[in-house]
């Protein structure tokens, strides 16, 4: 009897098949074990260098179960640095080669360039470096001194701008940094490309160096930088000019005050500015200042019998309450004045009651003159003061109110009191 062909050849391949089965099964079982092996050696390398502190030890163990494993690799290359140079590029070449985007492996690269003396290379490795970690604020900053090394100010500026702007923590740290570059330079002016374009870090920066004993022409020079913008540039703004006062700046200080000013507020100029409380309350410069006012909260408010639109309120919270938590710096020239106002006590309790003061400020502390003692409940009171500037040692006066303390230390008060209409006139004037 005949088999017939396709019986045959199914036969064939049957056998075949059967003869190729068991290499299958080896090639199949010989990739599993690799896998294992492989994830077995993954496993214990990153052991090795998963740790807090890696030495150098653990980094090239790691290695040895895993040739091209990066961590081990940029740790290994880390150690290496200093003591096997050499070695060190090898591993961060091999990094480098399988993770192309490793910021960190690019530094260390530069690092040992800048070692070599090979600057160019350095120069276009380190902006590779930072042009993969654009919010590394530690690797910028560790870039800066490989600029500063490399003689490239802007650049490390620019570097410090980054690491500032990308974490605030590097603040603290790079301030007294950049004052001192300035300070040796004696020259503000690099920064200019920095403060052009208003970083965040600025109004920071500028408050640490806007103090004592930073030279005052250089804080001229920050300030003339304009780093800030909108609300940022006014608080910087009362920085300088509180810096000019504690100088003994006044003239500068307030011209530079009155320059700020918009055309409403010009409106309220005066020896006293808006004594009738229709602007809110500056805080700063010669404006009114609420200094210390715990105890006491202080705000413009509508009454009766005001002279404008408002008056102020302090309302007493039955709290110990500071002097000086109420005043304005004027500047004044020596001869006589006399100070008006208008004030309504409402139901104002205190031991002794407060009262308004002029002092001097900027030379010797001195009291021109105090106002009659504001205590219990009236209606609205015009008092009047008079007093005498000095020829000397009274550069600038505060007006402001105080806590009577004649008899006793009890600051306690309760209650409200009012204040509108303030005028400062010279004396014979009308």
């Amino acid at each position: 009897m005949t088999v017939p062909a396709e019986d045959v050849s199914k036969a064939q391949e049957a056998e075949t098949g059967a003869q190729r089965r068991p290499w299958a099964l080896w090639f199949a079982l010989s990739v599993a074990l690799f896998l294992a092996w492989r994830a077995v050696a993954w496993g214990v390398a990153g052991w090795l260098v998963g740790g807090d502190e890696v030495g150098s030890q653990r980094a090239h163990s790691a290695l040895a179960w895993v040739p091209d494993h990066p961590t081990a690799l940029f740790l290994a290359a880390q150690a290496d640095l200093e003591s096997n140079p050499t070695e060190a590029r090898q591993h961060l070449e091999l990094l480098l080669e399988t993770v192309p985007s490793h910021a960190w492996g690019w530094l260390l690269l530069a690092e040992l360039g800048a070692a070599e003396g090979v600057q160019d290379a350095t120069r276009r490795q380190l902006r590779t470096a930072q042009e993969f970690a654009p919010w590394d604020g530690s690797l910028h900053y560790r870039a800066a001194d490989l600029w500063l090394r490399l003689g490239d100010l802007p650049a490390a500026l620019a570097a410090w701008d980054r690491a500032m702007r990308a974490d605030v923590r590097w603040r603290a740290t790079l301030y007294p940094r950049l004052l001192r570059l300035v300070e040796i330079l004696g020259d503000a002016s690099p920064l200019t490309p920095l403060a052009a374009g208003h970083p965040d870090w600025w109004p920071g920066f500028f408050r640490h160096a806007a103090r004592p004993p930073t030279e005052l022409a250089l804080v001229r020079q920050l300030y003339g930088l304009q780093g800030s913008t909108g609300k940022a540039r006014e608080e910087e703004r009362d920085v300088f000019l509180d810096r000019l006062m504690q100088d003994g700046q006044w003239l500068e200080a307030y011209l530079t005050w009155l320059g700020s000013l918009d055309e409403r507020q010009r409106r309220h100029l005066g020896l006293v500015y808006d004594g009738g409380f229709e602007l809110p309350l500056s805080g700063a410069g010669f404006g009114w200042r609420t200094g210390d006012a715990r105890g006491v909260k202080i705000e413009r408010k509508r009454t009766y019998g005001v002279s404008g639109d408002r008056a102020l309120a302090l309302q007493y919270r039955g709290r110990p309450v500071a002097d000086r938590h109420l005043y304005q710096i004027v500047l004044l020239q020596p001869g006589a004045y006399h100070l008006t106002y208008r004030a309504r006590p409402d139901s104002l309790r205190a031991q002794e009651g407060v009262r308004i003061a002029v002092r001097c400020r900027g030379g010797a502390p001195k009291t021109l003159v105090r106002g009659e003692r504001l205590l219990g409940v009236y209606q609205w009171r015009t008092d009047v003061v008079k007093f005498t500037v000095p020829e000397d040692d009274c550069p600038a006066q505060e007006i402001g109110l105080e806590v009577v303390t004649e008899r006793q230390r009890d600051r306690t008060l309760k209650g409200v009191l009012w204040l509108d209409d303030f005028r400062l006139r010279p004396e014979g004037s009308q």
